[in-house]
């Protein structure tokens, strides 16, 4: 029961808190029937849709323990949990300025909160972002006038941004990722040229070693790790936009070329799935892209996924679980706009509360305090529910600490149910 009450318990879905309560009490039926009503308790009716609450209260299990809506409403639990893993949104290019703004994304309210605790002192927009335990280093970057070869660190444990020591270079538009538990930057623009030169950044040392250069300069390209090699993708060199796709080998301090895209692509994201790297968006030296590409560790040559709803380039991507999320970026204008992709189709999700493109989106994974993150620093949780309660899939909306409406609210859901 403790677990299961948990305002911490990490599940995909609250679906699976049922099935494990019906696999608990089918296993001994005799013995385990009475405790039904109190693990119905502890299941968060608020992330469920109509559906899903449907099938529960429907189940021969609960209906021949359960027969009035008044009474079920009445003992259910709506408090939303907190999400152990969180999606962050950090800074980027906001109106015509850059933005110190941190939006972090509640993945069972499916809503954006501005995180007050995480923002940093100054602007910054065009930077990598690198989330290694429970610290996320920012590197690198613009705010309009300087670039940057500025490296800073907040620390989850402490709450508080450090200065760390700086890159070699200044990078503006500079592709980052992690390596073997260090930080690594290639490419950018240091206001003068686009870069080849690559570093890395030892955590435990404070300290910044310069690797080999690329084959290429490359400014707005892409960077992920897989199998323990780095992959860079696409970019632009100051005359053309590239299609091609490096692979840094660490043990031997050796780049090379393993791959063409299909399309050319700067201002473009990647993200590691499983065996494959998933190449979307960016700019191909006449229009932004709404393609997306999938290049198998295996592979010399990239296959075609379906494309996004829209195209963009200089946005963020990360992947959640079995979700990739496109966060912002620039289509027309800077957008708000953030998609996600099961791997079959692309949908349109809650857009941030600021529109940013060249941000970067990442992953805290078991940060601590992680109901500060999603914080916006407001009096009261002001946490919304959303859930799909009608067979049109229409939304409503709640606020968590309005328990009256709370209970009014699932008795309309209910009452559709019994």
């Amino acid at each position: 029961m403790e677990i299961l009450t948990s305002d911490f318990l990490n599940v995909r879905s609250e679906v699976e808190v049922w099935h494990l309560i019906k696999t608990w009490i089918l296993a001994e039926r005799k013995v385990r029937q009475k405790y039904l009503r109190n693990l119905l308790q502890t299941i968060r009716f608020a992330h469920l849709n109509y559906e899903e609450c449907r099938a529960i209260v429907n189940d021969e299990l609960v209906k021949g323990e359960i027969s009035d809506e008044h009474q079920i409403v009445f003992e259910i639990c709506t408090k939303q949990r907190i999400p152990r893993d969180i999606i962050i949104a950090c800074f980027g290019w906001h109106g015509k300025q850059p933005s110190s703004a941190v939006e972090a994304f509640d993945v069972f309210t499916y809503t954006w909160r501005k995180s007050v605790c995480m923002e940093i002192g100054h602007k910054v927009a065009y930077h990598a972002c690198v989330v290694i335990g429970l610290k996320m280093y920012i590197a690198g970057g613009y705010d309009g006038d300087t670039f940057f070869n500025d490296f800073r660190c907040y620390d989850a444990e402490r709450m508080k941004w450090l200065e760390m020591a700086p890159m070699h270079n200044a990078r503006c538009y500079v592709a980052g990722c992690e390596l073997n538990g260090r930080v690594f930057v290639c490419g950018g623009s240091d206001g003068h040229e686009r870069l080849k030169s690559a570093e890395i950044y030892d955590t435990e040392k404070n300290q910044w070693t310069q690797l080999r250069d690329m084959h290429f300069a490359r400014s707005d390209a892409a960077a992920c790790t897989m199998n323990g090699r780095v992959y860079v993708v696409g970019g632009f060199n100051g005359d053309f936009v590239l299609q091609s796709v490096e692979m840094y080998i660490p043990d031997s301090d050796l780049w090379i070329e393993i791959a063409t895209m299909n399309t050319p692509r700067s201002g473009l994201a990647c993200v590691v799935d499983r065996d494959s790297i998933v190449i979307a968006g960016g700019f191909d030296g006449s229009a932004r892209l709404s393609s997306v590409e999938r290049l198998r560790s295996s592979s010399s040559y990239t296959v075609m996924l379906p494309p996004m709803p829209s195209a963009r380039s200089n946005f963020g991507m990360c992947k959640y679980g079995d979700i990739i999320y496109v966060v912002g970026g620039y289509a027309k204008g800077v957008t708000s706009s953030v998609l996600q992709f099961d791997g079959y189709r692309w949908s349109e999700i809650s857009a941030l509360n600021i529109a940013r493109s060249a941000t970067k989106a990442v992953v805290l994974r078991a940060w601590p305090n992680p109901e500060r993150i999603v914080s916006d620093g407001q009096n009261g949780s002001g946490r919304i529910v959303r859930t799909e309660h009608s067979k049109s899939g229409r939304e409503s909306e709640m606020n968590e600490d309005d328990s009256g409406n709370r209970r009014s609210y699932f008795t309309r859901i209910f009452r559709g149910v019994f």
